[in-house]
């Protein structure tokens, strides 16, 4: 359940138990990822879709053009340190007669702290 908390001198709100329905082998079990990866997939697709219908060539305008556009666009989270790292592997190479262009895209989110645990407690004056 995810639970919107207030804290006395702490403004805003703190979400603890930012899970959600996922699988227990998922990388998409909380909210902080989640968010990372829906916006890695709506940049892709906002770069990717101006290049449907083109020509596949290396050269301008094709596969060389799309990773560029993709770099740009996913490139802009990890300036904004919205993700550690990312990755474009899309061969340039490849055979496309079947009009389909194959790539990955893998985007590294930063780890969070998901609980504190601490003890606190009195010490006794020597």
């Amino acid at each position: 359940m995810i639970v919107a908390t207030k804290y006395i001198n702490y403004d805003g709100i703190y979400i603890c138990h930012p899970n959600i329905m996922a699988a227990s082998d998922s990388d998409f079990q909380n909210i902080q990822v989640r968010r990372i990866i829906d916006k890695g997939t709506r940049l892709a697709r906002q770069k990717a879709l101006p290049f449907l219908q083109g020509e596949a060539e290396a050269e301008e305008g094709g596969i060389g053009s799309l990773i560029a556009a993709l770099d740009t666009g996913i490139g802009a989270m990890k300036k904004d340190n919205e993700c550690v790292d990312y990755n474009i592997a899309i061969a340039l190479d490849q055979d496309i007669s079947d009009g389909w262009v194959r790539g990955d895209v893998s985007i590294q989110p930063f780890s969070y702290m998901d609980n504190i645990a601490l003890n606190i407690g009195l010490v006794k004056q020597a």
